[in-house]
């Protein structure tokens, strides 16, 4: 199997030159993984990208980090797509992407899973609003070659509905 490590980077030192130090400790298999970043739901325009990257932690079953595991994201739902379908987690244990929502209206999933391994607590789930973009253009929504007499009502409501660039009622 891989060893995987536990491990706290520092960079710097004095009169301008550069130290590195490492501390690494060993720690078990990848056993869970969790949604970090966004905790809820979140929000964004269609066809725009997240202004928040999507972030999963991993972790053995000691709840320690684990650095260097790859992680994939897969869009599940709504048709937006990850910068990175394949990263690796960071020295906290954190793998990120950056998501670019669907062009229709309404819920974007991503799911995050590490290969090659069975994990407890898996996937993560990212949830994603996508909201309509700014109107563009108005359409008739109800019939239009209604007559009537000046001054009257006509049978039914005069109605438009607003759409953006991609169809989406806004």
């Amino acid at each position: 199997g891989t060893d995987y490590y536990m491990g706290i980077e520092l960079y710097g030192g004095l009169n301008n030159d550069v130290d590195q130090f490492m501390v690494a400790t060993p720690v078990g298999d990848p056993d869970k993984m969790v949604k970090v970043k966004p905790l809820g739901t979140a929000t964004g325009i269609v066809g725009s990208v997240l202004s928040d990257s999507l972030i999963a932690r991993v972790t053995d079953k000691s709840g320690n980090l684990i650095s260097y595991v790859d992680v994939n994201f897969k869009v599940t739902k709504g048709g937006g797509q990850v910068n990175n379908t394949t990263t690796k987690t960071d020295i906290l244990g954190q793998a990120r992407a950056q998501f670019t929502l669907g062009t229709v209206a309404g819920e974007n999933r991503v799911e995050a899973t590490v290969s090659g391994y069975t994990l407890s607590e898996t996937p993560a789930v990212f949830i994603i609003k996508g909201n309509a973009d700014v109107p563009v253009s108005m359409v008739a929504s109800s019939p239009t070659n209604q007559t009537g007499i000046g001054g009257q009502k006509l049978a039914q409501p005069f109605e438009t509905t607003l759409k953006d660039k991609y169809n989406n009622a806004a």
